[in-house]
């Protein structure tokens, strides 16, 4: 059985849906949580921790930063009280060894670390870390040509089932489809044309 139980899953209709998401969660992250944000390219990961980060400030009464993706300089630290958020891209990682350079487990138990493309870390992944996974719905099958919807799906051990009830996440509004697979990190970047 996979050491990550599966929590909720949701529809994001527009990138707003996905900024309010990231928003609710930033009310719950607090020191020593990895949150591994995973998904098709373009599915909103960037935008989803963009809308975390920029809340935090928004709690401590200070003006958002510009929130930009590491996808090129690997991990951005925005000193957000009462502790750092670590944003980072393993996309173009080749080896765990790679990641481990970054020195994210040294700071683990006093910052949040956001991660996308955390696949790459295999078994090094927190055991109670919480992964959010975005992937495209496929609204021309379900006869809404021309939407954008994303779908998400929750996941996580530790104590992340209870803070997301406690958060009221589990209780959405929005509709639970079934979870829908996603492509892989390599044919992501077949059919986007995007190399490490």
């Amino acid at each position: 059985m996979d050491k990550y139980a599966h929590i909720f899953s949701g529809r994001l209709s527009n990138p707003a849906d996905t900024e309010q998401l990231g928003s609710q969660l930033a009310a719950l992250v607090q020191a020593g949580d990895f949150i591994g944000l995973e998904g098709d390219l373009g599915a909103g990961k960037t935008t989803l921790a963009r809308a975390l980060i920029q809340q935090r400030y928004r709690q401590a009464h200070l003006p958002p930063e510009t929130v930009s993706s590491p996808t090129f300089n690997l991990v951005q630290i925005y000193d957000t009280p009462p502790c750092p958020i670590w944003h980072l891209d393993l996309y173009r990682l080749k080896r765990v060894e790679d990641a481990e350079e970054l020195g994210w487990e040294q700071v683990l138990n006093q910052a949040i670390l956001l991660v996308e493309w955390p696949q790459i870390l295999g078994r090094h992944r927190p055991p109670n870390a919480l992964t959010i996974t975005l992937s495209w719905a496929d609204t021309a099958a379900e006869g809404r040509q021309g939407r954008e919807d994303r779908l998400y799906q929750l996941t996580g051990g530790g104590d992340w089932p209870q803070r997301l009830d406690k958060a009221g996440l589990r209780s959405s509004r929005i509709e639970n489809p079934p979870p829908v697979p996603l492509r892989s990190q390599g044919e992501a970047r077949e059919k986007t044309g995007k190399n490490q």
